[in-house]
C-alpha cells in the first residue's frame, strides 16, 4: 500500500471513529468504500452523519478539515461550513 493510500485509509477510519454508532448501516457502507479505495466517499459519509451534531465537528482530524477546502477534493467542499469555527 502506498503512503498516500495509507494516509487516506487512516483519515477515513479516524473520521468514522468520530461518528461510530450513529448509523451502523452507513458505517458498514463506508468501510466497504475504504476497502475499494473510495476514501472520499467514506469521509463524506462520516461528515454527513455528523452534519447536525456540532459536538462532533471538532473531533474530525485536522487533515479532513483541510480537505473540505482543498481544490483536489471538491466533493468535500459542501462540509467546509462545519469547520468555520471549530
Amino acid at each position: 500500500m502506498s503512503a498516500a493510500s495509507e494516509r487516506m485509509t487512516r483519515l477515513s477510519l479516524e473520521s468514522l471513529k468520530v461518528v461510530e454508532g450513529l448509523n451502523p448501516d452507513i458505517e458498514e457502507d463506508a468501510m466497504e468504500e475504504i476497502d475499494c479505495g473510495e476514501w472520499d466517499g467514506a469521509i463524506m459519509d462520516a461528515l454527513d452523519l455528523a452534519h447536525d451534531r456540532k459536538d462532533l465537528w471538532s473531533k474530525f482530524p485536522e487533515e479532513v478539515k483541510a480537505m473540505t477546502r482543498d481544490p483536489e477534493w471538491p466533493d468535500l467542499h459542501r462540509f467546509a461550513y462545519m469547520f468555520d469555527r471549530t
